[in-house]
């Protein structure tokens, strides 16, 4: 994907008409009759099917997008509440009376909005294009899994204040304008709680202790405990990037339980810090935060050097590729991934200077940069209108949406070599513009330069192996293990179960969580050329053609696209697919398309394994009739299939097929049969 996140956020546009009316338990057991408009992932119930049909699609699919971001952000999904998921959608429902003006559920499906905030969530959109924020914050609830982790044992204000922090990640990362909040506009209300904690720090009487530790805001202001924390968040993403978000829950997640107040506190600090991968002791220590000795000692024995390793491609040359596309309408960056791009071609840096016109266009880029030394580098987007930079997977800049001329950056520590970069970026109105600059401790902020960038030069076609004997299918391995983030080496692990299958398929999976694959066998490629291979998964895969590392779309991530191209000579070519799943959906596709082939799922009859030893020769014995010859046995305690040849049988004799026919009881006997089977061809 051009995306580790993306496509966690990508939104199915579907078009959403109310059909017939849905039975729906309400939080306080109250049955009402409901209508469905569905999305992908989500449903909302309203009692009206007369409901303006394209405001009802843009509020689902906002309601689609804020799932697959919350489950980015945390790799999990919520329990299933039977009552709030409906045909495998997770519900919001219009009810007259719930737990506030909106409820949701901890950890578990279901929302619900009382009348008058439904009613106003719509017409919102209907009339203004803008969002209430009831629902984002509410989803907040479903997925907080982090009771044991983070909540503090009195005056909690953690599990509110991430909802109130993930509320705004949300809309913002989806590009959405929210609505007004009490008397302010939702930019004035972001502003506020955003500045919370320079009026934190400016008052050198306040602290944890008397704020946070017993859930207070800041004196005089309407803001509670909860935004502050929210406030503290908001430093943490600006400051180490998209990447703090993705990951922080992820972390927290795999503490130890707290038992104190104290320990909940050292885990949000522990987990801030690897998401950061840097040591934040002292940032939390000026905060005014307490920190316990023993979680200063871990974060100063912390590698936060986990840079990513260069994906150093063969056959590099300056340049950078780039897929150009025009629509409509557009108010984030589509997923270009399911369109058909305008043109395509090869530039020398991240320009726009090919456009067919003006507005509403777009661009996907594609390239390795080269990185000096290994380090902690940032990058940066500035952009009119939004734009997206990954490294490999990973999302490192979000600078999406609808806007004029903004900067937006990320950081991500890399090791030196060839890194994979792609920047996706449109222009709906008003002017175009994108640059791409990056800096690090020996970098002063600049540009990335045109010599920095490199493309994959079209390869060398590779000679098939051909081998003999082969049949239709694929090997597999099949392994399990806990808390993977990538694929792991499964040559180094003992698989559960082997066999073969037909094609890539998840079906002999023994759970639904914390499994893997390894695929092997060939594909058939009917002529030579270049061949672009494709996988979606969630998690994350790898495919391999011979040792050619293809594809990578390894890592955390929802059900999204990655792809590759090799050069191959018409043959059977040994192709390996690797992939693992650690929680939430499981999904394997893998698609090729080349020279008269266009993009498909690889056909199962063009797929091979090796079909085991040479064709057995036959006896062929002289005299034979019909029938085989048995020796029937009987004993008692047997377990596994005795050594007949070492007992005496009962009796003996002939039989036309197979049969127990001749035994003498029902229980502790066996029988040998014998003879020859005619085989009609090789």
């Amino acid at each position: 994907m051009k995306t580790e996140l993306s496509l966690l956020f990508l939104i199915v546009t579907m078009y959403c008409r109310a059909q017939t009316p849905q039975n729906y338990t309400t939080f306080e057991g109250v049955n009402l009759s409901l209508y469905k408009y569905e999305g992908a992932k989500t449903m909302v119930l309203a009692n009206s099917n007369s409901l303006d049909a394209a405001t009802m699609t843009k509020w689902v699919n906002a309601m689609d997008g804020t799932y697959n971001f919350y489950e980015s952000a945390t790799g999990r999904q919520p329990s299933v509440n039977s009552a709030t998921y409906i045909n495998n959608r997770s519900t919001l429902a219009k009810v007259d009376k719930t737990c506030g003006a909106g409820c949701g559920y901890l950890g578990a499906t279901g929302i619900e909005l009382q009348a008058d905030y439904f009613d106003d969530f719509y017409y919102d959109l209907l009339n203004y294009n803008q969002y209430s924020q009831e629902p984002f914050y509410e989803f907040g609830r479903n997925f907080w899994f982090y009771f044991n982790k983070l909540d503090y044992t009195s005056n909690d204000p953690i599990v509110t204040g991430y909802a109130v922090f993930m509320r705004f990640m949300a809309m913002e990362h989806l590009g959405l304008q929210g609505a007004n909040f009490n008397s302010w506009t939702f930019t004035q209300f972001k502003d506020n709680v955003k500045g919370l904690l320079a009026t934190y720090m400016g008052d050198p009487s306040l602290n944890w202790n008397n704020t946070l530790g017993v859930g207070q805001g800041i004196p005089g202001s309407s803001l509670g405990a909860t935004d502050l924390f929210a406030s503290f968040c908001w430093y943490l993403r600006d400051t180490y990037g998209e990447t703090w978000v993705q990951n922080v829950w992820k972390h927290a997640g795999e503490r130890p339980d707290r038992l104190t107040t104290q320990d909940a506190v050292d885990n949000f600090i522990i987990a801030s810090s690897l998401a950061a991968k840097v040591n934040l002791t002292s940032l939390f220590q000026t905060w005014k935060w307490p920190i316990s000795n023993d979680a200063i000692n871990y974060l100063s024995t912390v590698d936060y050097k986990n840079y990513r390793n260069a994906d150093n491609p063969a056959n590099t040359v300056s340049g950078i590729d780039f897929k150009y596309y025009e629509g409509d309408s557009w108010s984030k960056v589509p997923d270009y991934s399911v369109l058909t791009p305008v043109k395509s071609g090869v530039d020398t840096n991240f320009v726009l200077t090919s456009r067919n016109r003006n507005d509403n266009f777009g661009y996907s880029y594609s390239s390795y940069i080269n990185i000096p030394a290994d380090g902690n580098y940032t990058f940066y987007t500035s952009s009119d209108d939004g734009s997206k930079l990954y490294i490999g997977t990973q999302l490192v800049v979000d600078n999406d949406g609808l806007h004029g001329s903004q900067e937006r950056s990320g950081s991500i520590g890399l090791k030196a070599g060839k890194h994979a970069i792609n920047v996706d970026f449109f222009e709906r109105g008003g002017g175009e513009l994108l640059e791409v600059s990056y800096s690090s401790s020996t970098i002063s902020k600049r540009k990335i330069r045109g010599n920095e960038l490199f493309r994959i030069q079209a390869p060398t076609n590779r000679n098939p192996e051909n081998p003999t004997t082969v049949v239709n299918g694929l090997s597999y391995k099949y392994y399990e293990g806990l808390d993977w983030s990538t694929i792991p080496n499964f040559s180094s692990l003992n698989s559960l179960a082997e066999g073969n299958i037909e094609n890539f398929s998840l079906a002999t999976r023994k759970r639904d969580d914390n499994f893997g694959y390894a695929f092997t066998g060939y594909i058939e490629v009917p002529t030579d050329g270049s061949y672009t291979f494709y996988t979606n998964s969630d998690d994350g895969s790898k495919l391999y053609i011979g040792t050619t590392l293809v594809v990578n779309n390894d890592g955390l991530h929802a059900d999204i696209e990655k792809s590759g191209v090799i050069g191959l000579k018409a043959g059977k070519h040994a192709i390996r697919v690797d992939f693992f799943e650690r929680g939430g959906g499981e999904v394997l596709g893998v698609k090729y398309e080349g020279p008269g082939i266009s993009k498909q799922a690889i056909p199962s009859n063009k797929l091979y394994r090796t079909g085991g030893p040479s064709l057995r020769d036959s006896e062929n014995p002289g005299s034979v009739t019909s029938g085989l010859t048995y020796k029937y046995f009987e004993g008692t305690g047997w377990s596994t299939v005795e050594n007949f040849a070492s007992l005496s049988p009962i009796k003996t004799g002939t039989l036309a097929n197979f049969s127990l026919a001749q035994r003498n009881r029902s229980d502790d006997f066996g029988i040998e049969f014998n003879g020859y089977i005619k085989i009609p061809a090789d």
